[in-house]
């Protein structure tokens, strides 16, 4: 399975890349069988004018939720990490997003997603 590793609007105006480490993160968890519960966690990065730069992914914690069709982050452990690389960076690495894992190869955002999605960009 190849990831993408970048992401840029139609008139090229802004940009979206993802670091090797955070693409490995995804590939440790891609879901390869029927028994593989769903993963996610934080994106964090940098912001570069119109430009995003994601540097890092959280893993998932024992306190999140998963399972096959579902993936529920829980605040503790994430927001840890997310908080210590902000302050690390003097402000700089910050939280930029969610990801999360379905058990398709070609997966299409739930209802769920979508919502939450809409509450982000508000």
């Amino acid at each position: 399975m190849r990831l993408m590793s970048s992401w840029a609007t139609s008139d090229k105006r802004t940009l979206l890349h993802f670091s090797e480490s955070t693409l490995e993160i995804f590939y440790q968890h891609v879901q390869a069988s029927d028994t593989d519960c769903e993963a996610g966690g934080l994106l964090l990065g940098s912001v570069h004018g119109a430009h995003m730069l994601i540097e890092q992914a959280t893993v998932p914690t024992i306190w999140d939720k998963r399972f096959h069709y579902l993936f529920e982050r829980m605040p503790f452990g994430h927001e840890v990490i997310a908080l210590a690389r902000w302050r690390a960076s003097q402000g700089t690495v910050r939280y930029l997003g969610e990801w999360h894992t379905h058990p398709e190869d070609h997966p299409q955002p739930s209802s769920l997603d979508r919502s939450e999605w809409n509450h982000l960009s508000a």
